[in-house]
């Protein structure tokens, strides 16, 4: 474990460096979109992640302001599609509709001039009414129900199969936050009755004025300078996955016609509420498009490039820990990982008026407690299922699995990938790939490396955290196998790692299934994207198949294709990669979880692929790149790159 002392150590020695000045160059031809929530006056004591103090915000905006050219989100969106963003450039925008948006964050924007967007959940407008987060969370804080020993009192949630949380103790917060993680996951109507449940055996919370909500007198007089716009973000704020058809249609569209009617400035983009990657799903996109919504943005952290799905646009969200040294290295996105974070779309640390500060608990407490109580909705699980990964996609995995009711993630289970075992040869691999400049950034990349590996011992887990993840050297050796086969599980899912023997791939009763972001049989291997560009296609596959001893060449369960550009405007291996990571990989995730939905129900109707050969592709050097390269610039009738 790093300890606090050392983290400050890093961030502040990468500010003064100035990383992120290299960072912001980087990405010049990204679009960052920041996200706030609400704000605080500086002598304000409440303290709430998501209350950011007025100091703290304007010398974040001001940063913007001197770094990055700031614009209103439709604009930006539309150079972003065009390819015209060629310096820094950053969009700033607020979630829910609080007051002080208004009250603190307008005079700021208007001073500087500065854009912004707000996104309002039309039924907190006005109403006096409070986020079910916010009220649960003040409510556990503010229970004077606790014993002498401080071990709090019971909240007895058995009956809605979510056990028992302590109240007004010195876990309050833990538990809290405990109880809205696992009510997140829940269907609506099955959350709703769990949430009265729980606020019958508690005190009605006293919420602090800097989380109250504007009146639509408020978002009018937000509007006055011309400076920001007003969007959508459903009418409850209720998670959109967990709704049925209808209910998704009715959230989308009446907070959508109810802001267009109502405000000056309307910004034809959407704000899903939690916002991470198993929050939102095609229905809502659908309901997006039929309301003429050109984007929706998320809490999922990241750039955004040309080729980033419009409609799930990612953001950097701001709390008010993040102070200026902070701040600047999670705008660059190089040094993020130095950053110790938690995630705020998924966790909140709320302290009850009037009195001071609760204890927060560390990274590993809350891991250890949440691991040890799955979800209501696992209890009902009809299959057991690990996923076998090589990097941090397999979290992502597991959180979209464990929203599906009939599926059990039991556990990730990771090793690093492979990697020649002498410097000599590694060397010699990265010239391969990479060329003699490949070779100049190793200790760049060596260096970055360990940053990031070393910050992931200290950084909690945010993407299904109640899953365990069990790490390993090799899937192949001894210890790996015996706990493999300990898990008892009915289905492997393999997500990004390199190539498994039977040993592994067969110990489940399923066997294996595999996420390739290729159409096969025609593109077995990898890169994804890649040569399906040389070879002039105009769709790429993504496709969920059985895992066989041969490569890619297993019965074919789901299939989907994504239309791909011929002749792309920027280098073909970039393009590919930015494809995988905006669209390719997010598609594959949810057809994994439809290809296992589909066996529970005994629906599922695996093809064998034919036996006829079919190529399968490697990695291109960088001397065989360039020639591809220039073979589609011939193609295209483009000047040689």
């Amino acid at each position: 474990m790093i300890s606090g002392t050392t983290k400050v150590m890093l961030r502040r020695a990468a500010s003064r460096l100035g990383v992120h000045h290299g960072g912001r160059w980087l990405n010049r031809d990204r679009l960052l979109i920041c996200c706030y929530h609400s704000l605080r006056e500086n002598d304000d004591p409440a303290r709430h992640w998501l209350l950011v103090p007025r100091s703290q915000f304007l010398t974040q905006m001001q940063y913007l302001q001197q770094h990055y050219e700031c614009l209103p989100l439709d604009e930006a969106l539309g150079r972003l599609r065009e390819g015209q963003l060629s310096k820094p450039t950053a969009c700033v925008t607020f979630d829910d509709g609080y007051l002080s948006n208004r009250t603190i964050g307008q005079p700021v924007l208007q001073e500087l001039g500065i854009p912004a967007t707000v996104y309002v959940a039309t039924a907190f407008i006005g109403t006096g009414a409070a986020l079910w987060t916010t009220r649960l969370e003040y409510a556990f804080a503010q229970s004077r129900n606790g014993g002498a020993d401080g071990a709090g009192a019971l909240i007895d949630l058995r009956d809605f199969g979510l056990g028992r949380f302590r109240a007004g103790g010195a876990k309050a917060v833990e538990e809290a936050r405990r109880l809205c993680l696992q009510l997140k996951d829940l269907p609506a109507d099955r959350r709703r009755a769990a949430i009265a449940g729980a606020e019958e055996q508690l005190p009605n919370p006293v919420l602090p004025h800097s989380l109250s909500f504007m009146t639509w007198e408020d978002v009018s007089d937000l509007q006055r300078d011309g400076l920001v716009s007003i969007g959508a973000h459903t009418v409850h704020h209720e998670i959109l996955s967990n709704l049925p058809d209808a209910e998704v249609e009715r959230e989308i569209s009446d907070s959508i016609r109810d802001v267009r009617s109502r405000v000056r400035y309307f910004a034809n983009s959407f704000a899903y509420p939690n916002g991470r990657s198993g929050d939102f799903d095609d229905r809502c996109k659908t309901a997006l498009r039929t309301e003429a919504c050109d984007a929706a943005v998320t809490t999922i952290e990241g750039v955004n490039a040309p080729t980033t799905d419009a409609f799930a646009l990612r953001r950097i969200v701001i709390g008010g820990d993040d102070d200026l040294e902070v701040f600047q290295l999670r705008m660059s996105r190089i040094f993020s990982a130095t950053v110790d974070r938690r995630a705020p779309s998924e966790e909140l640390d709320p302290t009850g008026p009037p009195v001071g500060t609760l204890e927060m608990p560390d990274a590993a407490e809350r891991q250890r407690d949440i691991s040890t109580e799955p979800s209501a909705r696992q209890a009902t699980a009809t299959i057991r299922v690990a996923v076998l990964t090589c990097g941090p996609g397999g979290r992502q995995m597991a959180a979209a699995l464990s929203r599906r009711a009939s599926v059990q993630v039991v556990a990730v289970v990771s090793t690093p990938p492979l990697r020649a075992r002498s410097w000599v040869k590694r060397i010699q691999q990265v010239h391969r790939y990479l060329g003699w400049k490949g070779v100049a950034d190793m200790p760049t990349r060596k260096l970055v490396s360990a940053v990031a590996s070393a910050a992931e011992r200290f950084r909690p887990t945010t993407e299904a955290p109640h899953v365990p993840e069990l790490k390993f050297n090799n899937f192949h050796d001894t210890d790996c196998l015996e706990e493999l086969r300990r898990l008892t599980v009915d289905l492997f899912v393999v997500d990004g790692t390199y190539i498994l023997r039977e040993s592994v791939f067969s110990i489940p009763r399923l066997g294996s299934l595999n996420l390739h972001c290729g159409k096969l049989p025609d593109y077995r291997g990898a890169p994804p994207a890649l040569w399906e560009i040389v070879n002039g296609e105009s769709e790429v596959g993504v496709t969920i198949h059985g895992v066989t001893e041969s490569l890619d060449a297993g019965p074919i369960y789901c299939q989907q294709v994504v239309p791909l550009e011929r002749c792309p405007d920027q280098p073909i291996e970039r393009y590919a990669r930015e494809l995988w990571t905006n669209v390719l990989r997010p598609t594959g995730v949810e057809l994994m979880a439809t290809a296992i939905e589909q066996i529970v129900r005994g629906v599922a109707t695996p093809t064998p692929q034919p036996l006829a050969s079919h190529p399968s592709y490697r990695r291109p050097d960088f001397r065989t790149l360039r020639e591809l390269q220039r073979k589609v610039d011939a193609r295209c009738g483009q000047r040689a790159r």
